[in-house]
């Protein structure tokens, strides 16, 4: 399955190994880091284990980011 998201420049998954979900937001310009979330994944598909700290936020967060491409279209495949 692929999900395609048009007109954004970064695209971000968040793992919550507390509740084992994975939730995926848009990054839109001039919004705070976190964005909006677009899709609630289980588990966690992309196997994400970079910890990074995030302005406003206190505690390290498990995140991956994807850029666009020259489309401003970021396509995320999720592994079967």
């Amino acid at each position: 399955m692929q999900l395609v998201f048009q007109g954004c420049a970064l695209q971000f998954a968040h793992y919550d190994p507390m509740t084992d979900i994975t939730l995926v937001g848009l990054m839109p310009e001039y919004e705070l880091p976190h964005g909006w979330i677009a899709v609630r994944l289980d588990g966690n598909p992309w196997q994400i284990d970079n910890a990074v700290n995030l302005p406003g936020i206190g505690k390290p967060v498990l995140r991956r980011e994807w850029p666009a491409d020259k489309c401003e279209t970021v396509t995320l495949t999720l592994p079967g």
